[in-house]
């Protein structure tokens, strides 16, 4: 049987502009004319049958990847004994070697 591109679109429940992007396998049938095999649509069904549960489903956000967080402030908090080892010239020295008070 032989379906237009709107009643195949209708049977996979997507717009047409939408089934249009699948490329399915088409059947000229007279300019700028195309019909789709049931066939085909079944096979494109049976090639999308997923049994295993995959990380999307159930998401709130539509199956689309987590937002990165923003990076704001201090990108790493250093413990004091980081702070200790970092080498600073003249840390709080005046001439001489001598602290300042």
């Amino acid at each position: 049987m032989l379906l237009t591109t709107q009643e195949a679109a209708a049977q996979l429940r997507m717009c047409k502009k939408a089934f249009l992007r699948l490329r399915l396998p088409k059947v000229v049938v007279g300019a700028r004319k195309f019909r789709y095999r049931q066939e085909d649509i079944d096979a494109f069904i049976r090639g999308r049958v997923s049994y295993e549960p995959t990380e999307t489903t159930g998401k709130k956000n539509g199956g689309r990847l987590p937002a990165r967080p923003k990076e704001v402030g201090i990108p790493k908090v250093l413990s004091w004994d980081q702070i200790q080892s970092i080498p600073l010239e003249n840390r709080g020295r005046g001439e001489g070697g001598a602290e300042r008070t």
